[in-house]
C-alpha cells in the first residue's frame, strides 16, 4: 500500500473549512470521493474508455446522512469499485500488494503521483491510489482509537478469483464498496460544491 501527504504535485487537492481548495488540508474521504469522480467522468468519456469498461460506479444520495459524522449536510455518495487488479506475494506477515493498472486511455483523468513529500502516494496511476486509499479507510476503521463512532463506512473490501479471459498479469479482481459523507458549500453562484469527509480523522 502507498502512503499518502496531500496537495504535492498536483494530485489531491485539499479544502478548507469555506471549501476552497488550500494545500496541505485533505482528509481520506475526500481524496476517495475526488478521485471516484473523477475517474466515473473519465470511464463516461469515449475517447478515454473507447471499450466502454464500467468497473467504478457512483451514486449520491442528498438527503442520507450517517449518524454520528458532523458536518455531513450534503448526503452520501456510495462507491463501487471491481476492477482487475494485480496481486503481489510479499514475505510471509506482510500485506498483500494490489497493483490497479489504469484501464482508460492517456491521458487518462490527469492524476499525477506524489512528490516532494514523506509519506505520499507514488502509485503512477489513480486506480491504484483509489484502491490504497479505500484499503487504508478499511484498516482505520478496525482500529476504536481512529473509529470512535464504530463506522463501517467500507462495507465490502475482497479479492476475487479473476475474470475469465484474464491476463496471468490480472490475476484477481477489487470488490470494494465505501460509503462517504459529504459536506456542501455554496459556490456563491448559487450552486452547490460537494467535499468528502472522513471521521476517521485528516492525514495532516
Amino acid at each position: 500500500m502507498t502512503n499518502i501527504v496531500v496537495n504535492a504535485n498536483g494530485t489531491i487537492k485539499g479544502v478548507d473549512a469555506a471549501g476552497a481548495a488550500t494545500p496541505g488540508v485533505a482528509t481520506l474521504g475526500g481524496m476517495i470521493y475526488q478521485l471516484a469522480v473523477l475517474g466515473v467522468r473519465g470511464q463516461a468519456d469515449s475517447a478515454l474508455n473507447p471499450q466502454r469498461l464500467d468497473y467504478l460506479s457512483v451514486a449520491e444520495d442528498r438527503e442520507e446522512k450517517i449518524q454520528g459524522v458532523a458536518n455531513n449536510n450534503g448526503g452520501v455518495c456510495t462507491i463501487s469499485f471491481t476492477p482487475p487488479c494485480q496481486t503481489i506475494s510479499l514475505p510471509f506477515a506482510q500485506p498483500t500488494q494490489i497493483t490497479v493498472p489504469d484501464y482508460l486511455t492517456a491521458p487518462s483523468i490527469g492524476y499525477t503521483i506524489g512528490s516532494g513529500g514523506t509519506p505520499t502516494f507514488t502509485s503512477v496511476a489513480w486506480t491504484t491510489a483509489l484502491a490504497d486509499a479505500i484499503r487504508l479507510m478499511n484498516f482505520l476503521q478496525l482500529k476504536l482509537d481512529k473509529n470512535p463512532l464504530s463506522l463501517a463506512l467500507v462495507e465490502s473490501w475482497q479479492l476475487a478469483s479473476a475474470r475469465p479471459g484474464s491476463t496471468a498479469t490480472l490475476d484477481a479482481e477489487l470488490q470494494a464498496t465505501v460509503k462517504i459523507p459529504l459536506q456542501a458549500f455554496s459556490d456563491g453562484l448559487g450552486g452547490w460544491r460537494y467535499a468528502g469527509l472522513s471521521p476517521l480523522g485528516n492525514l495532516t
